[in-house]
């Protein structure tokens, strides 16, 4: 029954579509164990009344599944967002054609009351920073940021960094090339620790209020690496900090320092 409502929901944010709908869809059906969790995860915390924006939706999927689950006020930013034009003017979700990394949106100073911020941060070059401030300054006082991101202190991250020579704890089989040559934006340019991303959020004078780590859910093909994928899987389970998928919800007091203006 859940996997047939899911696809459901695919197929209703893929109609209409003008883009690669086969990769999206693999895409979509490949993290539902990640999106659905985040999903959880807001469902936790905030009420359906909440104005909420979503950060870098493309595709729209959990858009789609908050509206089907009662919330009404959505609003999706991201550079490319006409390709899923059909979905959002049928479903009544807002979409901004913007890239908010650079600029901040005009006339939403301190509108929503959720930001979701969810696998953007490891994509960012530039100055981060600004990005950050760009996004904040969205938020309402009293409002929430929900940001996920793979959590490079993981048992994954320690297996790629030892065994692959990598820094990705989520990409231990691509290479630096590979991520750079992303077709329509960057793979991942860096991943975080969990302490990273709670210092870096906090000094934005953000409070965390709640975190979560999922266990790692995309087995490799070749079969000794599926032992390797299930014998860490057994670890993450024991030790839940050490899970590859970070998930920290911040809060923005009342009274902040950085003011709309991020100054």
């Amino acid at each position: 029954m859940y996997k047939k409502k899911y696809n459901q929901t695919i197929n209703r944010v893929l109609e209409g579509s003008n883009t690669d709908r086969q990769w999206y869809k693999s895409y979509m059906i490949g993290n539902s164990p990640r999106i659905l969790s985040d999903f959880l995860f807001i469902r936790k915390h905030i009420d359906k009344k909440a104005e909420i924006l979503d950060i870098g939706s493309i595709p729209p999927l959990m858009s789609a599944i908050l509206k089907e689950n009662g919330y009404m006020n959505i609003t999706v930013v991201d550079p490319y967002p006409e390709n899923f034009e059909f979905f959002f003017n049928n479903t009544s979700v807002n979409f901004i054609k913007q890239n908010i990394m650079e600029t901040s949106i005009n006339g939403y100073s301190e509108k929503f009351d959720l930001i979701i911020f969810s696998e953007v941060i490891e994509h960012l070059t530039g100055d981060v920073l600004t990005a950050i401030k760009n996004v904040i300054r969205h938020l309402k006082p009293n409002g929430h940021i929900l940001v996920t991101t793979p959590n490079v202190r993981s048992i994954w991250g320690l297996f790629a960094l030892i065994f692959k020579s990598s820094a990705l704890a989520s990409k231990p089989f691509s290479t630096v090339r590979e991520q750079y040559e992303r077709k329509g934006y960057y793979g991942h340019v860096r991943e975080y620790t969990n302490k990273e991303i709670q210092q870096l959020f906090e000094s934005f004078d953000l409070k965390l209020v709640d975190s979560k780590y999922q266990i790692s859910y995309s087995a490799p093909n070749r079969i000794h690496y599926k032992i390797i994928f299930y014998l860490i899987n057994i670890i993450e389970f024991i030790f839940p900090k050490w899970r590859l998928f970070g998930k920290y919800l911040f809060v923005k007091p009342a009274k902040t320092d950085l003011n709309p203006d991020g100054k």
